[in-house]
């Protein structure tokens, strides 16, 4: 995901909390009302599967990004996984530099 992304789309919503079923019947509805970015937050139930459904669902007409990513190792699976962009509630310079590397 690149910036024209958030410009063209200007809002980022954060599902947090939610286990996949009600992951992917939140974001089906945020989809419908023209929401294209999302992030789940990997402090969610089953996080790095919600983001994994979601890229298949949506493949490439939504971006899919983790969020409250603490480590490199949490940075890693979710980009394997297909994330799109990684947020981190800290300047944790591994994350960083690993997001740097892949995204």
């Amino acid at each position: 995901m690149n910036i024209d992304a958030i410009k063209k789309y200007k809002i980022i919503s954060i599902i947090r909390g939610y286990d996949t079923k009600d992951t992917l019947e939140i974001v089906e509805q945020l989809y419908k009302a023209g929401i294209r970015l999302v992030e789940v937050t990997l402090n969610s139930p089953n996080a790095l599967e919600s983001i994994k459904s979601l890229n298949e669902i949506y493949n490439g007409e939504m971006f899919i990004g983790a969020g409250t990513v603490l480590n490199a190792d949490c940075c890693q699976k979710a980009i394997n996984i297909g994330a799109k962009f990684i947020v981190s509630p800290d300047t944790n310079l591994e994350v960083i530099s690993c997001t740097k590397k892949t995204i």
